[in-house]
């Protein structure tokens, strides 16, 4: 019989995952409290969450294979030619510069 070696998830870590890639563009807090962990805890849970290697291999895989996923200094780089270049209306470089705080 073999041994699974593998960490499992359990499902606030998998929606934590979810989030991080999703609504919170990265932002482990954001992902902690999306995920449902309390808003109190949320920083410390977030801060835990990304840097247990199970968490950290499951973000990374997924954005390995699916190139659609943007990694958080490729969002961070495009949030910041749209802030910068005067062409774009003021209101969606603002939007731009709120982005950049969550990434």
């Amino acid at each position: 019989m073999t041994k699974n070696t593998e960490t499992p998830f359990s499902e606030r870590e998998r929606r934590f995952v979810e989030a991080y890639l999703g609504d919170a563009a990265g932002n482990a807090t954001r992902a902690a409290a999306l995920a449902g962990y309390s808003l109190k805890s949320a920083r410390r849970i977030g801060t835990r969450l990304s840097s247990e290697f199970h968490i950290q291999h499951a973000i990374d895989e997924r954005t390995w294979r699916d190139p659609g996923v943007w990694t958080r200094e490729q969002r961070q780089q495009f949030w910041t030619r749209i802030a910068n270049d005067p062409e774009t209306p003021m209101r969606e470089r603002l939007k731009a510069s709120e982005l950049l705080e969550w990434a």
